[in-house]
């Protein structure tokens, strides 16, 4: 358990320290496009029972029993760590707190992999709700959960296209993992003596060290721990070397893995952290492992 512990705090430290960005901070929405209806006297507007917009997928669920104060965005895609790759829509809108547990058992109903969890002093996750979702064709992510009276929530939910973020480059390098995320990922490179050069991904990994990263908001979604499992082992047909071990980490059930293969220019990493719960995947390269395995000692 000190072990994983370590590795844990290694992984989010790194994550703090080395790469910009943060956690959940997605491209702000432009060109909004309000969908309330006009407010009543209180201030609060009629509870809804359909979204009354075209843009929302055709496999969506309707409003959570109680929904009012409906509004959507359209943001813009951009190539960046922390950014859609493609156009998206936010809607936010105000429920019942258990509404939001309504949404995410019909979006599964309707063929989306995904899940929710409510974290509060949370050592790895954000505090407040995180829930991921997607079936191939859309990606759905809470952005931003609040509490306000009456068990009441705000939830701001973000809805883009599935699209392969995969970096060819990258793939050159490591086995691919076929799966969905927001973004490309967050790219950092190091100096000879560890210090950062770089967050912009130039084309060639020509730097003496770096590390790639899909976590938190970047990470991968809707990833069934079959897949996760084949991944693991698609390593050992490449010559690396690891382990995979049970854990908690905030109150959901995961599998922590690291990856190494020694080579002649440096050992290779890649470290991993499957969410059973959430169905996501977390995933650091790197052509340096040390990177994370000395951080792990301390």
């Amino acid at each position: 358990m000190k072990k994983t512990a370590a590795f844990i705090l290694a992984f989010t430290m790194l994550f703090l320290c080395a790469c910009s960005g943060s956690p959940d901070s997605p491209a702000t929405p432009s060109d909004a496009q309000s969908a309330s209806e006009e407010p009543v006297k209180d201030g609060r507007s009629p509870v809804i029972t359909e979204w009354g917009v075209s843009v929302l997928p055709e496999a969506f669920p309707a409003p959570p029993e109680g929904t009012h104060d409906f509004s959507i965005a359209k943001g813009l895609a951009e190539k960046a760590a922390f950014a859609y790759s493609t156009d998206f829509y936010r809607i936010t809108f105000i429920c019942p707190e258990i509404g939001i547990y309504t949404f995410s058992n019909e979006l599964i109903a309707l063929g989306y992999t995904g899940g929710i969890k409510k974290f509060t002093d949370a050592s790895y996750y954000s505090d407040g709700y995180r829930g991921y979702w997607q079936n191939g064709e859309k990606y759905i992510r809470i952005q931003e959960s609040t509490a306000i009276d009456n068990g009441e929530m705000i939830f701001v939910i973000d809805i883009a296209d599935c699209v392969d973020n995969f970096s060819d480059k990258l793939a050159e390098i490591f086995p691919k993992f076929n799966g969905y995320c927001m973004s490309i990922g967050s790219y950092c490179a190091h100096d000879g003596n560890g210090d950062r050069i770089t967050t912009e991904f130039d084309g060639s990994f020509a730097a003496p060290s770096w590390h790639w990263e899909f976590r938190f908001a970047n990470g991968f979604v809707g990833v069934e721990q079959a897949d996760f499992e084949k991944y693991f082992y698609s390593f050992e047909a490449e010559g690396y070397k690891g382990v995979m071990l049970m854990d908690t980490i905030d109150g959901c059930r995961v599998i922590i893995s690291d990856l190494i293969k020694s080579a002649t220019e440096g050992d290779y990493g890649v470290f991993m952290i499957y969410n059973m719960d959430l169905k996501t995947l977390d995933i650091a390269y790197t052509n340096d492992a040390s990177i994370y395995t000395e951080q792990n000692q301390h």
